[in-house]
């Protein structure tokens, strides 16, 4: 099965079959997420083949992006796939990778919590919205949305880094789309551009996170490996780490893993 994924150069995305929930989900849900898709600019519509191998493929698709190859050098990544796509105006303002927001962390605990709600269906899908936020400097490790997500943010200015495309930054009161297989960090800038212009950030910023996703599949898959120097690395990758009270990071890498 692994044999059909296509390997990556570079960090293009390898050719795995597309879009296997939408054989488990409701058609309500793949309008929605199609309406979503299609109202960011981002296509999210089921191809008709990937509809065909929908009970074939489904094990195939998920080992495929579950095993994309990981990213050891976010600078390089960002110079690879973002900084090609900035406007010729607004590269001034990222002179420094993901600009000055390089140390990748989780949700502090003083601002990520519990989930506002969360729910499953019959049809064995799972609803999520909770609360996020990071302080200024700060960025989600690189990764990906198996299934798509979308941030609404509420206090703040935060700038989605996505591949292949140029920096969005959004404020209070705004949504930024995150489509599925695409690496992405989500930024807090100190100096963030908004409307071409750099703009005053907050001492922090506040947003709300909401996935809907198969029961059965996890919404994050962090593909960072973070170089500490002197040899050393700081593996983001899934399961190679646990929550703690240790920034800058609120993550500690665990000893041992499976």
């Amino acid at each position: 099965a692994v044999d059909q994924c296509i390997a990556p150069m570079s960090y293009e995305v390898p050719a795995c079959p597309q879009r296997s929930w939408s054989c488990a989900a409701p058609k309500l849900m793949t309008m929605m997420f199609t309406l979503l898709g299609t109202a960011h600019g981002f296509a999210s519509t089921p191809d008709a083949h990937s509809l065909m191998a929908c009970t074939d493929a489904g094990e195939v698709w998920a080992i495929c992006h579950a095993n994309l190859d990981s990213v050891v050098n976010g600078t390089q990544w960002w110079f690879e796939n973002i900084h090609p796509y900035i406007p010729d105006d607004e590269r001034k303002y990222y002179e420094e990778p993901f600009g000055g927001a390089t140390q990748p962390t989780l949700y502090p605990p003083d601002i990520g919590g519990r989930a506002f709600t969360e729910n499953e269906t019959d049809a064995d899908i799972r609803f999520f919205m909770g609360p996020g936020g990071r302080y200024p400097g700060t960025r989600a490790p690189i990764h990906r949305h198996p299934f798509g997500s979308m941030t609404y943010v509420q206090e703040g200015f935060v700038t989605l880094f996505l591949e292949g495309a140029a920096p969005v930054t959004k404020g209070p009161g705004e949504a930024y789309f995150m489509p599925p297989y695409k690496s992405m960090s989500a930024a807090v800038m100190p100096r963030p551009v908004y409307g071409g212009m750099i703009v005053a950030q907050s001492e922090r910023t506040a947003a709300v996170d909401s996935v809907v996703r198969p029961n059965s599949r996890g919404s994050t898959n962090f593909v960072e490996i973070e170089p500490l120097g002197d040899g050393k690395w700081f593996d983001w990758t899934n399961g190679k780490w646990e929550r703690c009270t240790e920034s800058p990071r609120w993550a500690c890498q665990k000893l041992t893993y499976d």
